[in-house]
Parts: C-alpha cells; sequence; structure tokens
C-alpha cells in the first residue's frame, strides 16, 4: 500500500494480518502482512466505497461495510477461493465487530441502533440469521468513525465514543472490583 492513502481497520487473529482501508478512486479492503509490508492483497475492489473490515477469527470471512446499494451497509465476504458475499444489515449499517468465538457479528447503524447477527463461520457454509437490536446509544460523530466503539470478547459488555454533555473533567475512572468495594462499606 505504498504510496496510497491508507488506514488500518484491524488485525487478523494470527497478529501478522493487517485489514487496512485503501483510498484509490474508492476506498477498498485489503490485506497486508506485517512481516513484509510489500505483499498486499486487495480483498474487495469495487467502484462504492468499502471501510471498517473486520477479519473473523477463524480467518475465514471478512466482515466490512460498503455504499454498494446507494447507503452504508454491513456485508460478509468469503476469503476462500470459492467466494460469496452475503449482505447482513438492510437498514443501514457500520463497525461491525466479530465476537472472539466468531458466533455473532455486532455492528451500528446511522440512528445509533447496535445489533446483533448470530452467524456460522464454523461450517462448509456461511449463515448468517436475522439482525436483532441490542440496544440505542448517540456516539459522537467527530474525529474518526472506525474506532468509535468496542466490545469485549464475549459481546457483554460495550465502550462507546458518546457525545460529551456539560463541563470537561479532563479525567477517566474505571473501577475495578466495584461490587467487592461496595460490599467492605
Amino acid at each position: 500500500a505504498s504510496g496510497k492513502n491508507c488506514g488500518p481497520s484491524s488485525w487478523g487473529a494470527d497478529g501478522e494480518t493487517i485489514i487496512m482501508s485503501v483510498v484509490d478512486q474508492a476506498f477498498d479492503g485489503m490485506t497486508v502482512k506485517y512481516s513484509d509490508s510489500t505483499k498486499v492483497t486487495a480483498l474487495v475492489k469495487t467502484p462504492a466505497v468499502e471501510q471498517t473490515g473486520v477479519l473473523s477469527p477463524n480467518g475465514r470471512y471478512l466482515a466490512y461495510s460498503s455504499t454498494e446499494t446507494g447507503q452504508r451497509e454491513v456485508f460478509v465476504r468469503d476469503l476462500s477461493p470459492a467466494g460469496g458475499k452475503w449482505q447482513i444489515s438492510a437498514d443501514n449499517g457500520w463497525d461491525a465487530k466479530w465476537r472472539a468465538d466468531g458466533k455473532e457479528l455486532i455492528y451500528s447503524t446511522r440512528s445509533f441502533d447496535f445489533k446483533a447477527v448470530e452467524v456460522n463461520t464454523a461450517g462448509a457454509h456461511f449463515d448468517a440469521g436475522r439482525p436483532e437490536k441490542l440496544f440505542r446509544q448517540r456516539m459522537a460523530i467527530t474525529g474518526t468513525t472506525q474506532f468509535r466503539w468496542d466490545m469485549t470478547a464475549d459481546a457483554q459488555k460495550f465502550i462507546l465514543n458518546v457525545p460529551q454533555t456539560g463541563e470537561a473533567t479532563g479525567e477517566f475512572v474505571v473501577v475495578l472490583n466495584w461490587a467487592e468495594e461496595l460490599n467492605k462499606r
């Protein structure tokens, strides 16, 4: 990706593969091997804008957002020679992330809904259920849109870049073992 405007989207589970969004005519998904950055592989190259690519935990599938339908939607692409592509979202979607076991894909929408889709990445064929709304939470739109939220490996806890209200305190406090602390009082 040398000489092109590009930005990282995610690491592969192997710790060597980097998924990049590369600006050419549009944004396109590429992989780069960390150990040899001269080997670049195009994963998705269309006239549409493809961004925020992330590999499934088993490395067989790429989830990404694309504007090929006219609005941003989440797709999954089979990276094997057999290929295949599935549209996951139907009402706008971006920022997809895989649960660590590869059995669920979580994404956000323009209306700030977070949705989960059960998926099967272990069998011979990819299969996706229907998106189910988890919650709605407004997020800050300033700055980068690629890293506005994240979740724990089991998709039970979320951290989001939310709009600031009131005066900034300039500090961020994380309380660990808070239940134990509460019991002491």
